[in-house]
Protein backbone atom coordinates (compact mmCIF):
# COMPACT_ATOMS: atom_id res chain seq x y z
CA UNK A 1 0.00 0.00 0.00
CA UNK A 2 1.53 3.43 -0.92
CA UNK A 3 2.35 5.64 1.61
CA UNK A 4 0.98 9.71 1.90
CA UNK A 5 2.77 11.92 0.83
CA UNK A 6 1.61 14.56 3.77
CA UNK A 7 3.87 17.27 2.87
CA UNK A 8 1.39 17.81 -0.60
CA UNK A 9 -1.76 17.26 1.47
CA UNK A 10 -0.56 19.76 3.77
CA UNK A 11 1.32 22.18 0.99
CA UNK A 12 -0.97 26.09 0.86
CA UNK A 13 -2.45 26.45 -2.50
CA UNK A 14 0.33 29.59 -4.48
CA UNK A 15 -3.14 31.15 -6.06
CA UNK A 16 -5.05 31.45 -2.24
CA UNK A 17 -4.79 34.58 -0.99
CA UNK A 18 -3.23 34.65 2.74
CA UNK A 19 -3.92 34.99 6.46
CA UNK A 20 -2.70 38.43 6.18
CA UNK A 21 -4.71 39.12 3.05
CA UNK A 22 -8.12 37.50 4.01
CA UNK A 23 -7.87 40.06 7.22
CA UNK A 24 -6.80 43.25 5.77
CA UNK A 25 -10.21 42.71 3.11
CA UNK A 26 -12.36 41.21 6.17
CA UNK A 27 -11.18 45.10 7.96
CA UNK A 28 -11.94 47.03 5.09
CA UNK A 29 -15.86 45.31 4.34
CA UNK A 30 -16.63 45.43 7.56
CA UNK A 31 -15.34 49.35 7.63
CA UNK A 32 -17.62 49.95 5.06
CA UNK A 33 -20.82 48.15 6.47
CA UNK A 34 -19.76 50.20 10.18
CA UNK A 35 -19.29 53.80 8.26
CA UNK A 36 -20.74 53.40 4.71
CA UNK A 37 -19.57 56.46 2.37
CA UNK A 38 -21.71 59.55 1.85
CA UNK A 39 -23.16 58.50 -1.17
CA UNK A 40 -25.64 61.42 -1.08
CA UNK A 41 -22.88 64.09 -1.01
CA UNK A 42 -21.95 62.87 -3.93
CA UNK A 43 -25.20 62.48 -5.47
CA UNK A 44 -26.13 66.02 -4.67
CA UNK A 45 -22.78 67.91 -4.89
CA UNK A 46 -21.30 66.54 -8.16
CA UNK A 47 -23.89 67.32 -10.42
CA UNK A 48 -23.37 71.07 -9.58
CA UNK A 49 -20.19 70.95 -10.05
CA UNK A 50 -20.92 69.64 -13.24
CA UNK A 51 -23.43 71.76 -14.27
CA UNK A 52 -20.91 74.88 -13.62
CA UNK A 53 -18.12 73.47 -15.57
CA UNK A 54 -20.41 72.96 -18.47
CA UNK A 55 -21.73 76.48 -18.20
CA UNK A 56 -17.81 78.23 -18.50
CA UNK A 57 -18.35 76.65 -21.90
CA UNK A 58 -21.55 78.81 -22.26
CA UNK A 59 -20.29 81.36 -21.21
CA UNK A 60 -16.99 81.37 -23.11
CA UNK A 61 -19.47 81.07 -26.17
CA UNK A 62 -21.37 84.46 -24.95
CA UNK A 63 -18.43 86.33 -24.46
CA UNK A 64 -17.22 85.04 -27.59
CA UNK A 65 -20.59 86.26 -29.50
CA UNK A 66 -20.20 89.86 -27.81
CA UNK A 67 -17.17 90.18 -29.27
CA UNK A 68 -17.87 89.14 -32.70
CA UNK A 69 -20.31 91.98 -32.52
CA UNK A 70 -18.13 94.61 -31.37
CA UNK A 71 -15.89 93.63 -34.20
CA UNK A 72 -18.54 93.92 -36.99
CA UNK A 73 -19.37 97.39 -35.25
CA UNK A 74 -15.80 98.44 -35.78
CA UNK A 75 -15.54 96.65 -39.57
CA UNK A 76 -19.02 99.50 -40.25
CA UNK A 77 -16.93 102.43 -38.82
CA UNK A 78 -13.57 102.22 -40.69
CA UNK A 79 -14.51 100.21 -43.87
CA UNK A 80 -14.99 102.32 -47.33
CA UNK A 81 -17.39 100.12 -48.82
CA UNK A 82 -20.21 101.50 -50.54
CA UNK A 83 -22.50 99.03 -48.70
CA UNK A 84 -20.74 98.56 -45.60
CA UNK A 85 -22.43 95.27 -45.02
CA UNK A 86 -21.01 93.50 -47.99
CA UNK A 87 -17.48 94.08 -46.74
CA UNK A 88 -15.86 90.18 -46.61
CA UNK A 89 -14.79 90.86 -43.27
CA UNK A 90 -17.92 91.64 -42.12
CA UNK A 91 -19.88 88.88 -43.69
CA UNK A 92 -17.38 86.54 -42.33
CA UNK A 93 -17.84 87.29 -39.22
CA UNK A 94 -21.62 87.20 -39.89
CA UNK A 95 -21.54 83.57 -39.92
CA UNK A 96 -19.42 83.05 -37.17
CA UNK A 97 -22.11 85.11 -35.25
CA UNK A 98 -25.24 83.29 -36.27
CA UNK A 99 -23.21 80.12 -35.70
CA UNK A 100 -22.30 81.20 -32.02
CA UNK A 101 -25.84 82.35 -31.62
CA UNK A 102 -27.63 79.30 -32.01
CA UNK A 103 -25.13 77.52 -29.97
CA UNK A 104 -25.99 79.47 -27.50
CA UNK A 105 -29.29 79.24 -27.80
CA UNK A 106 -29.15 75.41 -27.93
CA UNK A 107 -26.95 75.01 -25.06
CA UNK A 108 -28.88 74.35 -21.88
CA UNK A 109 -27.62 76.42 -18.81
CA UNK A 110 -27.27 74.55 -15.88
CA UNK A 111 -26.66 77.18 -13.11
CA UNK A 112 -27.87 80.80 -12.77
CA UNK A 113 -24.56 81.94 -13.49
CA UNK A 114 -25.22 80.24 -17.22
CA UNK A 115 -28.81 82.23 -17.15
CA UNK A 116 -27.39 85.56 -16.51
CA UNK A 117 -24.76 85.01 -18.94
CA UNK A 118 -27.45 84.31 -21.62
CA UNK A 119 -29.80 86.89 -21.14
CA UNK A 120 -27.26 88.99 -21.22
CA UNK A 121 -27.41 88.95 -24.92
CA UNK A 122 -30.99 90.39 -24.89
CA UNK A 123 -29.60 93.83 -25.46
CA UNK A 124 -27.39 92.67 -28.07
CA UNK A 125 -28.51 94.79 -31.30
CA UNK A 126 -28.41 91.74 -33.34
CA UNK A 127 -30.74 90.11 -30.82
CA UNK A 128 -33.21 92.46 -29.75
CA UNK A 129 -33.89 94.48 -32.89
CA UNK A 130 -34.79 90.89 -34.92
CA UNK A 131 -37.77 89.28 -33.60
CA UNK A 132 -36.30 85.78 -34.66
CA UNK A 133 -33.12 85.36 -32.66
CA UNK A 134 -35.21 87.30 -29.63
CA UNK A 135 -37.52 84.75 -29.18
CA UNK A 136 -35.98 81.80 -29.40
CA UNK A 137 -33.36 83.18 -27.39
CA UNK A 138 -36.01 84.23 -24.93
CA UNK A 139 -37.54 80.34 -25.24
CA UNK A 140 -34.27 79.00 -24.51
CA UNK A 141 -33.78 80.73 -21.57
CA UNK A 142 -37.46 80.45 -20.04
CA UNK A 143 -36.62 76.63 -20.91
CA UNK A 144 -33.39 76.39 -18.64
CA UNK A 145 -34.71 78.86 -15.55
CA UNK A 146 -37.61 75.91 -15.70
CA UNK A 147 -35.19 72.98 -15.67
CA UNK A 148 -33.36 74.90 -12.39
CA UNK A 149 -36.83 74.87 -10.80
CA UNK A 150 -35.90 78.08 -9.63
CA UNK A 151 -39.43 79.69 -9.81
CA UNK A 152 -42.14 78.68 -7.43
CA UNK A 153 -44.42 77.01 -8.47
CA UNK A 154 -48.10 78.22 -8.26
CA UNK A 155 -49.45 76.52 -5.36
CA UNK A 156 -46.38 77.57 -3.31
CA UNK A 157 -47.04 80.84 -4.42
CA UNK A 158 -50.48 81.31 -3.18
CA UNK A 159 -49.82 79.58 -0.08
CA UNK A 160 -47.06 82.90 0.58
CA UNK A 161 -49.83 85.17 -0.74
CA UNK A 162 -52.66 84.01 1.20
CA UNK A 163 -55.28 86.21 1.91
CA UNK A 164 -54.15 88.62 -1.02
CA UNK A 165 -55.36 89.15 -4.52
CA UNK A 166 -54.12 91.56 -6.92
CA UNK A 167 -56.71 93.56 -8.73
CA UNK A 168 -55.82 92.14 -12.13
CA UNK A 169 -57.29 88.99 -11.20
CA UNK A 170 -60.23 90.58 -9.66
CA UNK A 171 -61.23 92.30 -13.11
CA UNK A 172 -59.94 89.41 -15.23
CA UNK A 173 -63.58 87.77 -15.16
CA UNK A 174 -64.78 91.32 -16.73
CA UNK A 175 -62.34 91.15 -19.17
CA UNK A 176 -63.31 87.63 -20.56
CA UNK A 177 -66.81 88.70 -20.62
CA UNK A 178 -65.94 91.66 -22.60
CA UNK A 179 -63.63 89.96 -24.98
CA UNK A 180 -66.24 87.29 -25.25
CA UNK A 181 -68.50 89.77 -26.79
CA UNK A 182 -65.88 90.88 -29.12
CA UNK A 183 -66.11 87.49 -30.96
CA UNK A 184 -69.21 87.32 -30.56
CA UNK A 185 -69.79 90.25 -32.49
CA UNK A 186 -67.10 90.04 -34.65
CA UNK A 187 -69.53 89.73 -38.24
CA UNK A 188 -70.69 92.88 -37.35
CA UNK A 189 -67.33 94.84 -38.13
CA UNK A 190 -67.91 93.76 -42.11
CA UNK A 191 -71.99 95.98 -41.98
CA UNK A 192 -71.78 99.48 -43.18
CA UNK A 193 -69.79 101.88 -40.54
CA UNK A 194 -73.07 103.76 -39.96
CA UNK A 195 -75.42 100.66 -39.36
CA UNK A 196 -76.36 99.89 -36.13
CA UNK A 197 -74.59 96.38 -36.01
CA UNK A 198 -71.33 97.70 -37.08
CA UNK A 199 -71.56 100.35 -34.15
CA UNK A 200 -72.65 97.61 -31.75
CA UNK A 201 -69.28 96.05 -32.65
CA UNK A 202 -67.07 99.32 -32.24
CA UNK A 203 -68.54 99.77 -28.86
CA UNK A 204 -67.71 96.13 -27.90
CA UNK A 205 -64.23 96.04 -28.93
CA UNK A 206 -63.45 99.61 -27.60
CA UNK A 207 -64.75 98.59 -24.11
CA UNK A 208 -62.57 95.43 -24.12
CA UNK A 209 -59.79 97.63 -25.43
CA UNK A 210 -60.66 99.82 -22.45
CA UNK A 211 -60.59 96.82 -19.95
CA UNK A 212 -57.63 95.32 -20.93
CA UNK A 213 -55.78 99.12 -20.04
CA UNK A 214 -57.06 99.24 -16.84
CA UNK A 215 -55.58 96.43 -16.14
CA UNK A 216 -52.05 96.71 -17.66
CA UNK A 217 -52.17 99.89 -16.38
CA UNK A 218 -51.78 98.52 -12.49
CA UNK A 219 -49.32 98.06 -10.21
CA UNK A 220 -47.12 94.98 -10.82
CA UNK A 221 -48.74 92.05 -9.71
CA UNK A 222 -46.93 90.18 -6.55
CA UNK A 223 -48.54 87.10 -7.29
CA UNK A 224 -48.70 84.27 -10.18
CA UNK A 225 -52.50 84.75 -11.00
CA UNK A 226 -52.03 88.66 -11.39
CA UNK A 227 -48.72 87.56 -13.55
CA UNK A 228 -51.38 85.81 -15.26
CA UNK A 229 -54.41 88.28 -15.85
CA UNK A 230 -51.75 90.50 -16.21
CA UNK A 231 -50.68 88.82 -19.55
CA UNK A 232 -54.42 88.08 -20.79
CA UNK A 233 -54.69 91.65 -20.53
CA UNK A 234 -51.55 92.16 -22.77
CA UNK A 235 -52.23 89.74 -25.32
CA UNK A 236 -55.90 91.25 -25.72
CA UNK A 237 -54.50 94.80 -26.09
CA UNK A 238 -51.93 93.80 -28.27
CA UNK A 239 -53.89 91.24 -30.63
CA UNK A 240 -52.84 91.20 -34.46
CA UNK A 241 -50.66 94.52 -33.53
CA UNK A 242 -47.61 93.02 -35.89
CA UNK A 243 -48.14 93.79 -39.49
CA UNK A 244 -48.43 91.63 -42.22
CA UNK A 245 -45.01 90.31 -43.37
CA UNK A 246 -43.71 91.70 -46.74
CA UNK A 247 -41.12 88.56 -46.85
CA UNK A 248 -38.02 91.67 -48.71
CA UNK A 249 -35.72 90.47 -45.85
CA UNK A 250 -36.66 93.40 -44.13
CA UNK A 251 -39.49 92.04 -41.83
CA UNK A 252 -37.54 91.82 -39.03
CA UNK A 253 -36.49 95.40 -38.79
CA UNK A 254 -40.36 96.23 -38.64
CA UNK A 255 -42.59 97.14 -34.86
CA UNK A 256 -39.44 96.52 -32.78
CA UNK A 257 -41.16 97.37 -30.04
CA UNK A 258 -43.95 95.53 -30.55
CA UNK A 259 -42.32 92.05 -31.21
CA UNK A 260 -40.37 92.44 -27.74
CA UNK A 261 -44.03 93.30 -26.36
CA UNK A 262 -45.16 90.01 -28.05
CA UNK A 263 -42.34 88.07 -26.76
CA UNK A 264 -42.58 89.61 -22.84
CA UNK A 265 -46.06 88.60 -23.27
CA UNK A 266 -45.79 85.08 -24.61
CA UNK A 267 -43.09 84.50 -21.68
CA UNK A 268 -45.59 85.83 -18.98
CA UNK A 269 -48.66 83.26 -20.27
CA UNK A 270 -45.88 80.27 -19.88
CA UNK A 271 -44.59 81.46 -16.41
CA UNK A 272 -47.68 82.40 -15.09
CA UNK A 273 -49.54 78.75 -16.63
CA UNK A 274 -52.93 80.68 -18.43
CA UNK A 275 -53.81 79.60 -22.13
CA UNK A 276 -55.11 82.30 -24.71
CA UNK A 277 -58.54 83.62 -23.75
CA UNK A 278 -60.90 81.83 -26.43
CA UNK A 279 -61.24 82.88 -29.57
CA UNK A 280 -58.23 84.67 -29.51
CA UNK A 281 -56.44 84.42 -33.04
CA UNK A 282 -53.03 85.77 -31.96
CA UNK A 283 -50.40 88.36 -32.45
CA UNK A 284 -48.77 88.38 -36.06
CA UNK A 285 -50.63 87.94 -39.00
CA UNK A 286 -49.30 84.58 -40.68
CA UNK A 287 -50.24 82.75 -43.21
CA UNK A 288 -52.65 81.13 -41.28
CA UNK A 289 -54.18 84.44 -39.20
CA UNK A 290 -57.04 84.51 -41.97
CA UNK A 291 -58.41 81.55 -41.33
CA UNK A 292 -58.13 82.20 -37.29
CA UNK A 293 -60.27 84.97 -38.11
CA UNK A 294 -62.74 82.94 -40.60
CA UNK A 295 -62.93 80.56 -37.46
CA UNK A 296 -63.95 83.18 -34.75
CA UNK A 297 -66.66 84.49 -37.61
CA UNK A 298 -68.03 80.97 -38.46
CA UNK A 299 -68.19 80.45 -34.48
CA UNK A 300 -70.13 83.37 -34.42
CA UNK A 301 -72.76 83.29 -37.43
CA UNK A 302 -74.78 85.87 -38.06
CA UNK A 303 -73.29 88.09 -35.14
CA UNK A 304 -74.60 88.79 -32.20
CA UNK A 305 -74.07 91.97 -29.34
CA UNK A 306 -75.20 93.24 -25.62
CA UNK A 307 -77.82 94.93 -25.44
CA UNK A 308 -76.32 97.87 -24.46
CA UNK A 309 -73.88 97.89 -27.20
CA UNK A 310 -77.08 97.96 -29.69
CA UNK A 311 -78.43 100.87 -28.07
CA UNK A 312 -75.36 102.88 -28.37
CA UNK A 313 -74.11 102.89 -24.87
CA UNK A 314 -70.06 102.68 -24.32
CA UNK A 315 -70.16 99.94 -21.73
CA UNK A 316 -72.98 97.44 -19.91
CA UNK A 317 -75.02 98.38 -17.62
CA UNK A 318 -78.36 96.62 -16.12
CA UNK A 319 -80.00 95.78 -19.37
CA UNK A 320 -79.97 92.24 -20.57
CA UNK A 321 -77.49 91.06 -23.22
CA UNK A 322 -79.28 90.70 -26.86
Amino acid sequence: MPSLNLRNVLRRNPNRPSLRDRAAALKIAAGLVIRPPKSEVVSTTAPVEAGAILDRILIFRVQELVAIEASQDLVLKVTSFADAYDSPDWVRMEGDREKTLAQVIATRAHTMEGVTAKASLLNLESVKNFQKPFYRLSQSIAADVAALGVLPRPEQTASQTAGHVDPHVTLLPTLRQAFAWTREAHPFGDRPSNSPECRAHTAVMEHCWDLARRIVDLPPPSTLAGLGALALALSVYAEEIIGRPLDDGLDDQRYPEERRLVAATRAMMSVAGVDPLPGWVGFEVGPDSDAGWEAVKAQAGKGSAPAWALAGKSGPDDASEA
